[in-house]
């Protein structure tokens, strides 16, 4: 029996999450030790992803009109609001990979993807509110994501209607949401590996 597209996706792009988990940047933030340079730089990474793919999502949306339920909102403007506030501030050294989207199919790929990266936020919020870290931030962008977390559930049911109707290609959104989380992976693990070598190279001279 053919499993529903939304544990299709699942099963696809598991080991894609798990190795986007385990990159420095993103591993930092579920640390007991995470420290203030730590969690800026994590919060810099998603506003620069975001911030940069941010138009060709508006756009697809304009374009594409993608059902309702799996409209994106990265909290951008949660995200420039705290980031703006920062001691520490970068530029990214490499373009941040567009997203590739030119059909419904794969708007419900990426949406899949950065609706999903969303779900730990009341976790990450709870756990940095009793860090020592409280003393100085106000996690604006966790706090605003917990407040509009999307249920991911009622997500996946209407994803998986689509598929019923014939309004959706289940292999095209299982290869968008696997793009998705490559681009995020390789921008990440090179951007920062590019920055260290920076720091390094400032530290030595």
């Amino acid at each position: 029996m053919l499993l529903p597209l939304s544990e299709q996706l699942k099963q696809a792009t598991s080991p894609y999450h798990r190795e986007l988990d385990k990159l420095p940047v993103l591993k930092n933030m579920m640390s007991t030790s995470l420290s203030a340079r730590q969690y800026e730089a994590a919060m810099l990474y998603f506003y620069q992803c975001f911030n940069a793919w941010q138009p060709t999502l508006d756009a697809a949306v304009q374009l594409l009109t993608p059902p309702a339920f799996s409209i994106i909102d990265n909290q951008i403007s949660a995200l420039s609001t705290e980031t703006a506030s920062f001691n520490y501030q970068f530029k990214s050294t490499i373009s941040v990979p567009k997203p590739i989207i030119t059909s419904v199919d794969e708007y419900l790929g990426y949406s899949y993807v950065l609706t999903g990266a969303q779900l730990g936020a009341r976790f990450i919020l709870k756990k940095l509110q009793k860090s020592a870290l409280a003393e100085h931030y106000g996690f604006n962008y966790y706090a605003n994501v917990s407040q509009n977390t999307i249920d991911i559930n009622h997500w996946k049911i209407n994803l998986d209607k689509l598929v019923k109707q014939g309004n959706c290609e289940p292999q095209a959104v299982i290869d968008a949401a696997i793009t998705c989380f490559t681009q995020l992976i390789t921008w990440f693990d090179q951007e920062a590996k590019i920055s260290s070598k920076k720091r390094l190279s400032l530290i030595q001279s």
